[in-house]
């Protein structure tokens, strides 16, 4: 009898605490991809959020594998309170879908936080699981799996269509194949129009309007963002680069400084205006921000550095910017060349023969065909040189 009772009790608490043990597990596992996610663990990452679409944490039994999923209504649903289940039909299966009540932006929002009704309820079903598809789209993307990523997007824009982060995630995809833009545009559209507050949407239809060649549409995407977000340096630097390739350096200096000006620390920001200045002849200034990139790790900070000496005829002090260049980015073709010629100009030829042919080495790694423009120019300073 002991033993009996025992038994249905086991029993008893099996089936009112398991899912509520598979709830937490889901939150773990969703934790845990995310921190994956930002230690750049990608494939563990996957992993986690599998485990809870695979249905092996949320006690599924059957996951919705259309993106054209109807909206869940009172009509089509029960639910179970002690066990934290929502049951609905989804083409003529039982569907369960588990209350996991993720601590992330979508579920932050007030009316979905307080739901209570039947609807409510329901809708923060479709929620907490479009985060869960959000998440893994974002981990594929990093991962360069672009199709599939796309597919997961699709689906969290079917789970939350009012929700315009989905809408900006679906573009993003979207925008990895050329022949694709018109829908990437059309999905950043529907973005801004859901949230028209948010500077990253306007960033990223900038760059789809310059890959397209629309110039002004660009210009006024940029300028929004930077009016929503002022030190959007990515914003700012996507800005500056407009202005360069329309030859208005002087008007992506102003942008660049004006970053500067309201405090940004940014590697890119400094690096680009340290490349204006140095075109400009300004070597003060290309020093000063020159430095700055270097001191962030830029090996391209070390190479400016170098040059200005070099045009200086400085060629002894700037050996070692050009040494600290390669050191710091070995791929970096220009570095080891102007080492070559500071070399070769301060007497040492055998060096600056070494120099140089990595410099080649470094063109056929980069896939560059000995008969490409570049490759021929390095040969030429190899033979001024008189290396063999």
């Amino acid at each position: 009898m002991y033993s009996k009772i025992h038994l249905l009790s086991a029993i008893l608490l099996c089936v009112f605490f398991t899912p509520i043990y598979a709830q937490q597990n889901a939150q773990d596992y969703y934790r845990k991809a995310c921190q994956h996610l930002k230690g750049n663990e990608y494939t563990l990452a996957l992993e986690a959020i599998d485990q809870i679409i695979e249905g092996k944490l949320l006690q599924t039994h059957q996951l919705p594998d259309r993106v054209d999923m109807p909206k869940i209504t009172a009509q089509n649903w029960t639910i179970n309170q002690g066990q934290h289940l929502i049951v609905t039909q989804y083409n003529g299966l039982n569907v369960q879908l588990m209350d996991i009540d993720l601590e992330v932006d979508f579920l932050a929002d007030d009316d979905a936080a307080a739901a209570t009704g039947p609807d409510q309820l329901a809708s923060k079903q479709y929620l907490a699981w479009a985060q869960v598809f959000q998440k893994r789209g974002e981990i594929l993307l990093k991962m360069k799996r672009f199709e599939e990523a796309l597919e997961s997007f699709e689906r969290v824009c079917a789970l939350a269509p009012d929700k315009a982060v989905a809408h900006f995630y679906r573009a993003r995809a979207l925008s990895t194949k050329a022949e694709r833009l018109d829908q990437a545009l059309e999905a950043v559209n529907e973005a801004i129009r859901l949230d028209d507050k948010q500077a990253i949407f306007y960033n990223f239809r900038g760059v789809q309007h310059r890959s397209k060649g629309n110039h002004q549409g660009a210009y006024d995407d940029y300028k929004k963002a930077l009016v929503l977000n002022p030190t959007f340096a990515m914003a700012a630097k996507n800005l500056a680069q407009l202005y360069q390739l329309d030859k208005k350096e002087a008007e992506a200096l102003k942008v660049l400084e004006q970053q500067v000006a309201l405090g940004v620390e940014n590697k890119d920001v400094y690096i680009m205006l340290a490349w204006l200045y140095t075109d400009a002849g300004n070597n003060e200034k290309t020093l000063i921000y020159a430095a700055k990139a270097a001191d962030m790790g830029v090996g391209e900070g070390w190479l400016l550095q170098g040059r200005v000496y070099s045009r200086k005829d400085s060629y002894r002090e700037a050996i070692p910017y050009f040494r600290e260049a390669v050191l710091l980015d070995p791929k970096l073709t220009t570095a080891y060349v102007e080492l070559a010629v500071a070399e070769y100009m301060t007497g040492d030829q055998e060096q600056a023969c070494v120099s140089i042919q990595k410099a080649l080495d470094v063109l056929l790694q980069n896939g560059e065909e000995q008969t490409s423009s570049s490759f021929q120019t390095v040969e030429k300073i190899k033979l001024q040189v008189g290396c063999k």
